[in-house]
């Protein structure tokens, strides 16, 4: 699965191809689904309803408790852009630095569908 996104008026890909767990643990020496799972514990899902005329309306916000790992995301983030193009540099720190902002929290709800939905299992 693949998006593209614009971050500081950059279009940058993302790719989750079957293989980004072995390419993030190549990349950074941690186990993908262990820092999923930190990251998840590092939101707390808050939800509101909304009546609009006759329809009920369900919004979903995330809030960041103390568990949330900025780090965490980056390496992720960095993994899926490689992933995508690999000329991006190797270097993290060189990668967020090629931006004039990296708007984290919008790049987060951007990707999280996309990891979801290429990190999911079938049962069988």
């Amino acid at each position: 699965m693949e998006k593209i996104i614009k971050i500081s008026g950059q279009d940058v890909g993302f790719k989750a191809p079957a293989s980004l767990p072995v390419r993030y643990y190549n990349a950074t020496g941690r186990d993908l689904f262990v820092d999923l799972q930190t990251l998840a514990d590092g939101t707390d899902r808050i939800e509101s309803k909304r009546v609009i005329g006759k329809k009920k309306t369900e919004d979903v916000q995330f809030k960041l408790n103390k568990n949330w790992n900025t780090m965490v995301f980056y390496g992720i983030a960095h993994t899926m852009a490689r992933a995508y193009d690999d000329s991006v540099t190797p270097n993290l720190e060189d990668w967020i630095d090629s931006f004039e902002a990296f708007p984290i929290f919008e790049v987060f709800g951007e990707l999280k569908p996309l990891l979801n939905a290429s990190l999911q299992t079938t049962k069988k």
